[in-house]
This record gives C-alpha cells, sequence and structure tokens, in this order.
C-alpha cells in the first residue's frame, strides 16, 4: 500500500473510531451527569495506566513484530493472552487493598467491572495491531465503532424513554471493551486461520517483543501522565462536577491527536529507511495541516461560545468551555512535539523523545500544584499548555543538536508550502509515491 492509500485510510478510519468514542462519552455524560460521569472517567484513567504498567506497552511489541514475521502471530496471540491474564489476576488483589481500591473501583459497583473494562481493552490493545500489520485499518476500527455507536443509540433513547436502568446502562458502558475484543478475536481467527495453525510457540519472539516493548515503555508512561496526570491533581482540588468538566474538556482536545498519531505510522518508516533526505521539507507538510485543523477548531469554537457544550453534553458541563477553548493551543503544542519526535524515532534516537515529554511532566506536575489550587480546572487547561510547551521546545533544542538540519528549514519550508504550495506539493508528492511504505532496505533492518 503507498504511503497515499495508507495515510487516507488511516485518517478515515481513526477518525471514524475517535468520532465513535466521542460520541459514546457524549451519551454516558448525559446520561450520569458532570458528577458521576467524572467519578467513572476518573477511575478508568486510573485503570488504564494501571493497564500500561501491567503490560509494559507489550502492543507496541507485538505491533514490531506482527508486521515483520507473520509466522509469529500465533506466539503473539498466546504472549499477549498470558498478559491479559495475569493482569486481571494482579487487579484483583489490588482492588482488596484499602488504600488503593478506591482508584481501581467505585463502592457501588460489582467487584468485576473493572476487571472486565481492562480484560477487554488489554485484548483489544494487542489484538488491533494484528490487523494494523497486514494493512488493514477497517475492520478492527469499524468493528470498534460500530459498537460504541450501538451503545451510544441506546444512551440517547434510553435518556428520553427510560426503559432501562442507570445499572444495567453502566454494567453494559463497562462490558463494551470485552465484546468489542471478543469480536475482533473472532474475526481475526477467520482471516489469519491458515497462518495459526501451522504456526508454533517460539519462546525467541517472546523475548525480543518484551525487549522491544520495555525499550518503549518509557516513553509511553510518560505521554501518558502528559496526557492525564492532571486528571488526580483536578480530583484532588476540584469538586466532582469540576473533575467531569474538566475531563470531558481534556478528551475533547485529545481527540486532535489522531492527525499526529497517524502521521507518525506512515512517516516514521520512511525516515527511518533513509528515503527522505530533506526532513524539513518533510516535517513541514504535517507542521502546516496540523497548524490550520487546529486554527480552524479553536475558531469555531470561539464563534460557537460556551453554550455548545451544555446543548451537546447537557447543562452539567457550563464549565467546560474555557478549558475545552485553552486546550485547542495546548493540543498543537503536544502534536508538533509528536511530529519532531518522528525523526528522533526513525534515527534510533528516542531518549530524546523521553527527554522532552520527561521535561512535560516535570512541568506539568509543577505548574498544576500552582495553577489548580488557585484557578481551578481553568489552571489546570492553562498547566497543560504550558508543559505541552515546554516538551515541544524541549524537542526542537535537541532536533538542533542532533540534525544537520536545523529546525529553521521546518519553518522555511512550511512558509513555502503556503504561499508556493503548488511547487511544494509537488515536490512532496514525488516523495511520497512510493509503492511501499517501507522500503527493502528497511525491511531488512527490521527482520534482523
Amino acid at each position: 500500500m503507498n504511503i497515499k492509500k495508507s495515510l487516507l485510510q488511516g485518517f478515515i478510519w481513526r477518525w471514524l473510531f475517535f468520532l465513535s468514542l466521542f460520541l459514546l462519552n457524549v451519551g454516558f455524560s448525559r446520561y450520569f451527569g458532570a458528577s458521576e460521569s467524572g467519578k467513572v472517567y476518573f477511575i478508568t484513567n486510573t485503570l488504564n495506566f494501571y493497564l500500561l504498567i501491567s503490560t509494559v506497552n507489550i502492543e507496541l511489541g507485538i505491533a514490531f513484530y506482527a508486521a515483520n514475521k507473520r509466522k509469529s502471530v500465533f506466539t503473539l496471540l498466546v504472549t499477549g493472552f498470558c498478559l491479559c491474564v495475569a493482569s486481571a489476576f494482579v487487579l484483583i488483589l489490588l482492588q482488596n487493598i484499602s488504600p488503593v481500591s478506591r482508584y481501581f473501583s467505585s463502592p457501588e459497583w460489582p467487584w468485576y467491572f473493572p476487571l472486565i473494562f481492562v480484560a477487554g481493552n488489554c485484548l483489544s490493545n494487542f489484538i488491533s495491531p494484528l490487523f494494523y500489520a497486514r494493512g488493514n485499518y477497517g475492520l478492527p476500527n469499524g468493528i470498534m465503532a460500530f459498537f460504541m455507536l450501538l451503545l451510544t443509540a441506546l444512551f440517547f433513547t434510553v435518556e428520553k424513554t427510560h426503559f432501562i436502568g442507570g445499572n444495567t446502562m453502566m454494567a453494559l458502558y463497562f462490558m463494551l471493551p470485552l465484546f468489542q475484543a471478543l469480536f475482533l478475536f473472532i474475526v481475526f481467527l477467520v482471516y489469519e486461520w491458515d497462518i495459526l495453525k501451522d504456526s508454533k510457540f517460539n519462546m525467541a519472539y517472546v523475548k525480543r517483543v518484551f525487549r522491544y516493548s520495555f525499550i518503549a515503555f518509557g516513553n509511553s508512561l510518560l505521554l501518558f501522565l502528559l496526557l492525564r496526570i492532571d486528571y488526580w491533581f483536578a480530583e484532588h482540588y476540584c469538586s466532582p462536577a469540576e473533575l467531569g468538566n474538566y475531563i470531558q474538556a481534556s478528551k475533547f482536545g485529545q481527540l486532535l491527536l489522531i492527525a499526529p498519531t497517524v502521521f507518525s505510522s506512515v512517516l516514521l518508516p520512511r525516515v527511518a529507511d533513509g528515503t527522505f533526505k530533506n526532513y524539513g521539507r518533510v516535517l513541514s507538510f504535517p507542521f502546516v495541516f496540523l497548524t490550520a485543523v487546529f486554527l480552524l477548531c479553536f475558531l469555531l469554537l470561539l464563534v460557537c461560545g460556551s453554550s455548545v457544550f451544555e446543548v451537546l453534553m447537557g447543562h452539567d458541563y457550563n464549565s467546560m468551555y474555557w478549558p475545552s477553548l485553552i486546550k485547542i493551543p495546548a493540543i498543537l503544542f503536544l502534536s508538533l512535539q509528536n511530529v519532531l519526535g518522528i525523526w528522533f524515532a526513525g534515527k534510533n534516537k528516542m531518549k530524546y523523545n523521553f527527554y522532552s515529554s520527561l521535561a512535560g511532566v516535570i512541568a506539568m506536575i509543577i505548574a498544576d500544584l500552582v495553577l489548580i489550587p488557585a484557578k481551578g480546572i481553568g489552571g489546570a487547561a492553562f498547566a497543560s499548555m504550558l508543559a505541552y510547551m515546554v516538551a515541544f521546545i524541549t524537542s526542537i533544542y535537541f532536533y538542533n543538536r542532533q540534525s544537520k538540519q536545523p529546525f529553521g528549514q521546518i519553518l522555511h519550508h512550511s512558509y513555502s508550502l503556503i504561499f508556493n504550495w503548488k511547487e511544494e506539493t509537488v515536490i512532496l508528492w514525488n516523495q511520497f509515491r512510493s509503492p511501499s511504505i517501507v522500503s527493502k532496505s528497511a525491511e531488512k533492518k527490521l527482520s534482523d
């Protein structure tokens, strides 16, 4: 699949997934209100953090080896399942430890709600990359979007008719990830049965998967903290309703992160195999594209005003507007930092992505401690913008030190792309029109 088709597929299907997730959040939040939904999102945030820690980001290693060694699929499936079982077992123990149990569950919930949520997300996290490794973005994202839209429609219907109780709706919300994962697993078995039935378990692959995952784990952990550590500070200093408003504002901003994620997945292999010589010109495209999209979103929200969230989410979300507005430029800084991170990752300089994220997390903690007690959730949003700006500036510093093409070249080519877009587009197209995303030299490197 060429670059153009891969970008198009990635954007369409991932945007469908995130749009469905956003609509589900809207339906859930309208039904349960700001206080209850804020509590749920706070706990599920902790559960996702636990999942990242307990599985050491195994999906990255699975995605890497699934893309290059088809006969390793059976080994990767078994490894993923075993890790999910281990993660679920440890979670049961944590739910019974009083000092930390409130972060993993709520007293009025059945004990298995968090367990099902973690198990389902764990399975989805390692099955989806197996599809992506085959260039198939449609099936996994389409299946997950279908289930989310189905539950969203049920939330909106029940909100008006009340023919299902709140406890049942909460149960369906927590069971959704497991429904998605089991359906994905069945579909994957149908598609890959010929490969699986002739495969054997290979312990050497398991060691390589864990080694790769451990290397990338630090960056993933810091990125998670950079995006969500402010939830814990907001929960400590703000009311449940304010927390619900702030988490929804953050989710609104994070919806925009899909674009840099797709750019990374498509451009990274081309940077790694040396296809791109002029990084400034190549990286100028995502810089200009992201800035334009974020500016458009900012202006639209500015024009629509604060009533947009009350109409969309309900009257409980009357404090969501200003944090959401501040989050848009904040996420733009983080997105541009991720674009520079493509170059570091492609040149095997991942430690500089780690340093940049670490600088951002430290800035986030300091800013949260100062601003949230004084300014509430507005201060939390402003703290995130400062932290993401620090991470971006740190990336620029290391990029200028490590690259022979300074950051100024990206700005120069961005200027050219805006004002001489016909000529620059032709040049970029000539670099992108490759018959394969990963060149043969890259495939050789990856298989070593």
